[in-house]
This record gives C-alpha cells, sequence and structure tokens, in this order.
C-alpha cells in the first residue's frame, strides 16, 4: 500500500478526534453558563423573606422573635448577626418555617457582651435547586435601643425606619434581685432599686449590717492574734528574742542544760528548766543507788538471830553470823517466815566491846516511830543492798 495514503488517513482521523475535543470543551462552558444562571434567577426571583418581630435580653440571653413572610422557598436556616456598633458575631440555626410562622431564638454569646448589642440583623438561608444550602432573601436588621425596625428591601442590611419616633421598651426588671443601689435597663436608663435602712450599707445589692467591732478584743494578752466581734484578725503584739508567747502572755524560752543525768547511768533528775528527765534503768537484779549508779542486788549476809534486845521491843539483835569489823549501817534486813514482815533498815551496827567475852555484833532495826518489831529468838535472817529486800 502506498505511505502517502495511509498517511492522510491518519491525520484525518486526528482532526475529526481533536474537533470532538474542542465540541466538548465549548459544551462544558455553555453548560456552566447556563447554570449560574438559572440560579442566579432563582435567587433574583425568591420570594423567602423573614422579619425581626421584637428583641428581649434577659440575664445572659438575647432572643430574637423571627416571622417569615409569604414568599416561595425552601427555608433550610436563619443567619443572626449581631452587633454592639463596632464589632459583629454571627450565629446559624438550622430551622424550616412555614408561611407567616413566627418563632423565638435564644443565644448566648461567646465574643460581645449583650448588653452592649445594639443591633440585630438575620437573613434567611435556603436550598437551591442544585441542592446547596445558599444566603438569599433581604437582610433585615433592628436597632435594640430603638425598638423593632422593618426590612429594607435592598438588602443592604442598613436600619430601617428613620429612627425619630421609634420608642425604646425597657425590660421589666433591670435590678433583677438587687433590693439596693442602682441598675442599668436595656434603653440606657439609670434606675434605682433601693436604698438600705441606717447602720446598713449596700454590698452587691445587698444591704449588709454595719459591724462596731470591740475597742480590746486582745484584752490582757500581749502577743499573738486575737478575733474581734467583726470575724476581724488583730495583732496583740510579739514578743522580744527569747522569748515565746504563751496564749497571750510572753514567756522566756528555757534552755536546759545538755546533761542533766552527769555520770548517773540509772534513776531520774530534773534538768534546768523543770523537766524529768530519765538516765536510764538497771539490768535485772540489779538495783540503782542514789548516786544513779547499777549494783548487783544480792544477799549480804544471812543467819539466825541470837538474842533480841530490850525485851518486848526487840529493837536490837545479834546473830554468830555477823561481821564484827564491817558495818551494815544503811543496809536492810528481812526475817523471812517470821512474825516480822517487814523490810527494815539497819540504823546503827554495834561491834563487840570485848570480843574474848562476847564476840557477836548488835544491829539496830529502823522501825516507824521507834515502835516494837515482832522478831524473836531464832527466826531467820537476810541483809540486802535494797529496801525491798529482794533481787527485784
Amino acid at each position: 500500500m502506498n505511505k502517502r495514503g495511509i498517511s492522510g488517513i491518519i491525520l484525518t482521523i486526528l482532526m475529526i478526534v481533536l474537533a470532538l475535543f474542542a465540541v466538548g470543551i465549548v459544551w462544558t462552558i455553555i453548560q456552566n453558563i447556563i447554570s449560574e444562571e438559572s440560579e442566579s434567577i432563582e435567587l433574583g426571583l425568591s420570594r423567602l423573606d423573614v422579619e425581626i418581630q421584637g428583641v428581649k435580653i434577659e440575664d445572659d440571653n438575647i432572643t430574637v422573635d423571627v416571622k417569615r413572610k409569604v414568599g416561595q422557598g425552601n427555608l433550610t436556616g436563619l443567619k443572626f448577626i449581631f452587633s454592639d456598633g463596632e464589632n459583629t458575631e454571627d450565629k446559624e440555626r438550622e430551622v424550616s418555617l412555614k408561611e407567616l410562622e413566627e418563632k423565638s431564638f435564644s443565644f448566648a454569646l461567646d465574643e460581645l457582651n449583650i448588653s452592649e448589642i445594639e443591633k440585630v440583623s438575620i437573613a434567611p438561608v435556603f436550598l437551591s435547586s442544585s441542592g446547596e444550602e445558599v444566603l438569599g432573601g433581604t437582610i433585615q436588621s433592628t436597632n435594640i435601643k430603638k425598638g423593632i425596625g422593618g426590612g429594607g428591601s435592598s438588602g443592604d442590611g442598613g436600619d430601617s425606619g428613620d429612627g425619630e419616633n421609634d420608642t425604646c421598651i425597657p425590660d421589666s426588671n433591670p435590678c433583677g434581685t438587687s433590693v439596693c443601689g442602682n441598675a442599668i435597663d436595656t434603653c440606657g436608663n439609670t434606675i434605682s432599686c433601693g436604698t438600705c435602712a441606717s447602720g446598713s450599707i449596700c454590698s452587691e445589692g445587698a444591704c449588709v449590717e454595719v459591724c462596731v467591732a470591740d475597742p480590746n478584743p486582745c484584752g490582757a494578752a500581749v502577743c499573738g492574734n486575737a478575733i474581734d466581734t467583726c470575724g476581724n484578725t488583730i495583732s496583740c503584739g510579739t514578743c522580744a528574742s527569747g522569748s515565746i508567747c504563751s496564749e497571750g502572755a510572753c514567756v522566756e524560752v528555757c534552755v536546759a542544760d545538755p546533761n542533766p543525768c552527769g555520770a548517773a547511768v540509772c534513776g531520774n533528775t530534773l534538768d534546768t528548766c523543770g523537766n524529768t528527765i530519765s538516765c536510764g534503768a538497771c539490768d535485772s537484779g540489779s538495783i540503782c543507788s542514789e548516786g544513779g549508779s547499777c549494783f548487783l542486788n544480792i544477799i549480804i549476809n544471812s543467819g539466825i538471830v541470837d538474842l533480841t534486845w530490850p525485851p518486848v521491843m526487840g529493837l536490837y539483835f545479834d546473830a554468830d553470823n555477823l561481821s564484827t569489823t564491817t558495818s551494815y549501817v544503811g543496809k536492810f534486813v528481812e526475817f523471812p517466815g517470821s512474825a516480822e514482815t517487814r523490810c527494815l533498815p539497819i540504823t546503827e551496827h554495834i561491834f563487840p566491846s570485848e570480843p574474848l567475852i562476847y564476840n557477836n555484833s548488835f544491829l539496830r532495826l529502823g522501825t516507824p516511830n521507834n515502835e516494837r518489831s515482832f522478831i524473836s529468838n531464832g527466826d531467820n535472817y537476810g541483809i540486802w543492798e535494797s529496801p525491798s529486800c529482794s533481787v527485784s
């Protein structure tokens, strides 16, 4: 086949493809133009209008009463625009209103102070034929301080009416729960909420009694703090260095000696501040002497009573086992198994004066008030270091 013939066919096919591609592009552009014009015509023909019937401010909420006018359109929501004269804040609500239907909408603003709102505007949001939500119809506004206004037909959002004959309707209770002081109503007027009786003052809208404090809440105290009759904390003074405050009085701080026991290892002692200090305890079987030393409490001497004297009183006794050279004065004696059950102190030790004639020592018993003892000849005795006459 001729190559030149084949090239002509390919060229013809390419030209046809390019022509179809160009036709597609032109059709897409025309279709978009038609769609946009159709939507613009729809927006222009829409008579979906709403108007503000009233605005009310209560505490932290602002309520807007809205009425839908007669007109076609699929209303899907409302856009509210709040202005304080300088700044604006938008809020949208999804809602479906029928023709001539009214509804109230309450808002708590996030950015603006509700008490400073001067103007409220609304615009309807409706569903276009393409299924998109669009803002259309007439933007209607009202000046809160001038009362209820009408909507502008131009949709420029301006205030309706000339504002000369509009009347502000203030809130019915600008004072709220306040019973005194002043409040500003929604029309900017200063309203008196009442006055307090003599002896009271107004504090945040409430009457509070004026407290008259006692002139001397400290009394006799010279340091520390006191609470007066109005609940105020009053300083009564401070103490000089080296003293502390104790129950309203300055008391010198006692610095105790660091070693009140000294060489004592047992018993108790008093430090220089009058505190009782323990110096320790002795092991079992030992006793603590008056000097604070521990010594083993063992029986020193024992035996059998040989003779008692004077008769009946029995304040002295001797025995063969008593030492004739070592004194037992300050020791203690008991008589196990006898009529004398007490552990008695030894107050006198009499050594034999004539050992060759009588070689026994006599011991004097320290009975209370020098009363008689109940020992007898032949009783057993035991001499101890401890006044308990035992090892415990």
